[in-house]
């Protein structure tokens, strides 16, 4: 689903696919609850068969004065924004980027396309072949015919199995036992992980 920025919230968005939304923005800003600091970097926004013309990030009309938002290497079949955010447009991201490792646009279709899915341990990147997660290869398949449109209900959603797995804290969350750079507590995550996924 494409995201809802509220109020008082730092976010980045960085290198989505955002498609055939309807009749709305692909990410809708703002709310009085307060300010807005928001990066989007190397997205696309692509209109579908059921989406009318409109834009593609849009500020709503009580976004809070002093927000800011951070526009860089974004692509849109439509219109990128619309009147209401232009007040809040900056040159310079209001959080940190630094950290994060972007593609460029003209590379995120294939990436992502390949890349991504709410069970990345059952894709294989190669649609309707059987194997991997159905409804993600599904979803790809329907971009790429251009055939997709707004999923409301789940009446097709296949029968997942359970992920529960038991956890037990580390006597000592914050340390590094095997002084590798990660937490004892992100050791533990990483396991469960995959775990969850099969590797």
């Amino acid at each position: 689903r494409q995201p809802r920025v509220k109020g008082l919230v730092k976010a980045n968005l960085v290198n989505n696919i955002s498609y055939n939304v309807g009749s709305t923005s692909h990410t809708a800003i703002g709310s009085s609850q307060g300010q807005n600091s928001v990066a989007f970097a190397g997205n696309l926004y692509i209109a579908g068969p059921n989406t009318p013309s409109g834009n593609a990030v849009g500020a709503t009309s009580d976004i809070v004065e002093g927000s800011e938002i951070y526009m860089s290497d974004n692509f849109s079949t439509d219109a990128m924004t619309n009147s209401q955010i232009s007040s809040s447009l900056v040159n310079i991201s209001p959080v940190t980027l630094a950290n994060v490792t972007l593609l460029p646009s003209e590379r995120v279709e294939d990436y992502v396309l390949v890349n991504a899915g709410a069970r990345p341990g059952e894709r294989d990147g190669i649609v309707n072949n059987g194997v991997g997660d159905s409804v993600d290869e599904r979803l790809i398949s329907e971009y790429w015919l251009d055939t997709a449109s707004l999923k409301s209900t789940p009446p097709n959603m296949p029968a997942i199995p359970s992920t529960n797995r038991p956890f037990q804290m580390p006597v000592d969350p914050n340390g590094d036992d095997n002084n590798n750079g990660y937490t004892n507590i992100e050791e533990v995550l990483y396991q469960l992980s995959l775990d969850v996924e099969g590797k």
